[in-house]
């Protein structure tokens, strides 16, 4: 199914990203498209005070992961 590939390509390049510790993604509802893939990702440093953590604010990491998956989804979307 079209949702679980899709789950598995957005996994896959979260854990690309170097912040990214672990992911889970979910089946989530969506009116136009009846489910999308909803991602939930651990970062490093959310528990621990380091230097990595302090470098990149939760907010200024997760805007750069999302525009990470888009630009990576799209571009192996032409593939």
């Amino acid at each position: 199914d079209a949702v679980r590939r899709h789950k598995e390509q957005v996994e896959s390049i979260l854990l690309e990203h170097p912040y990214v510790t672990e992911v889970a993604i979910e089946r989530s509802p969506d009116p136009d498209r009846l489910a999308v893939p909803k991602a939930y990702a651990c970062l490093i440093g959310e528990e621990a005070d380091t230097p990595q953590a302090a470098a990149a604010p939760v907010p200024l990491a997760a805007s750069a992961i999302e525009r990470m998956v888009r630009r990576l989804l799209a571009a192996r979307g032409r593939s």
